[in-house]
């Protein structure tokens, strides 16, 4: 399997809970997009943050661009629904914040199955 270097000179973060700023996303020049339902989205926002991104994630609108999206922590009562969804989304990555053991990352084991399933290279770990 050959390895296809992607340059990422310019990474942005956007809100999840913004619709307004992943429109704008669809138009700044940036290598890729990552696309937050961790630390920029208010609690009450959580869960219409998650349907926002995942939405975003399977439009065509960002173009070439790769698409990340940051999950609230695995322990948390938003973090096991952010990685079913966003399992489904077609995001080219899953950011999982504050892992802090190998079986921290047990719960993304089946987001990185069904990823690869869609043709994504998603790992769990390492």
């Amino acid at each position: 399997m050959s390895k296809t270097v992607r340059p990422r000179r310019s990474v942005l973060y956007m809100p999840g809970a913004n619709t307004r700023a992943l429109e704008k996303a669809r138009s700044l020049p940036a290598d890729a997009l990552i696309f937050d339902l961790e630390d920029a989205v208010a609690p009450d926002a959580k869960e219409a943050a998650r349907g926002n991104v995942v939405l975003a994630a399977q439009s065509t609108a960002y173009g070439k661009r790769e698409i990340a999206i940051r999950c609230n922590g695995l322990a948390t009562a938003w973090g096991k629904a952010d990685v079913a969804a966003i399992a489904t989304s077609g995001a080219d990555a899953i950011l999982v914040p504050k892992v802090e053991s190998a079986a921290g990352r047990r719960p993304c084991r089946g987001a990185a199955r069904h990823g690869r399933r869609a043709g994504r290279r998603w790992r769990c770990g390492r």
